[in-house]
């Protein structure tokens, strides 16, 4: 995250009235500048219907995260639940060019464990130079998911079941179905939790 960042997030949840406000005043700018900067690249951002779908007509915030999963092209998914949808689901699927990132920002550190995500914010990007997107998402929960790409599809599902597991990533192991590995090993051999990217 670079506009809406964990550690100011933190001091506009301060107790301290002076630090809380002067906090918000810096997140309203920020605000402004994130959407100066999408501004900016939204002529790259043409040629994707889904990225448009997803900062035009998508709110996130506060949606449930069923689950996410890596495949071997790889593509990564993430199933959500908007705040406001009653049933079924969305499934946001990137085609990356990077291993996905997933880590803890201790200054959002929650007590206990948590029976899955929910999305906060997000920030959307493009590397200069390339066509490569970006795709910053800060969990509830105190953990970012960071990811680059460069396709993003966006499906509706009528229906989704919610698994019931503990999804924190200093503990979540991920097994194949048998226990071993496929006879064609992924591209990217993956632990459940990799350190964030600078």
């Amino acid at each position: 995250m670079k506009y809406f960042t964990p550690e100011l997030l933190a001091r506009c949840r301060s107790e301290d009235d002076a630090i809380a406000d002067v906090a918000s005043e810096e997140w309203e700018r920020r605000n402004k500048d994130y959407e100066k900067y999408l501004d900016g690249i939204r002529p790259l951002l043409s040629g994707s219907r889904s990225i448009r779908y997803l900062l035009n007509k998508l709110r996130l915030h506060d949606a449930k995260v069923y689950s996410m999963a890596l495949d071997e092209d790889p593509h990564f998914s993430i199933f959500v639940q908007a705040h406001d949808q009653k049933d079924g689901a969305l499934e946001l699927r990137y085609r990356l060019v990077s291993p996905p990132r997933l880590g803890p920002h201790e200054c959002l550190a929650q007590g206990g464990q948590s029976s899955g995500y929910h999305w906060l914010y997000d920030e959307i990007g493009v590397r200069e130079g390339l066509y490569v997107f970006t795709h910053s998402i800060l969990f509830a929960e105190g953990v970012e998911l960071q990811l680059e790409f460069n396709s993003l599809s966006c499906r509706h599902l009528i229906w989704a079941f919610p698994p019931g597991h503990n999804m924190d990533p200093k503990t979540t192991v991920v097994h194949f179905v048998d226990g071993k590995d496929p006879p064609e090993s992924p591209r990217w051999k993956l632990p459940a939790y990799l350190p964030l990217g600078a």
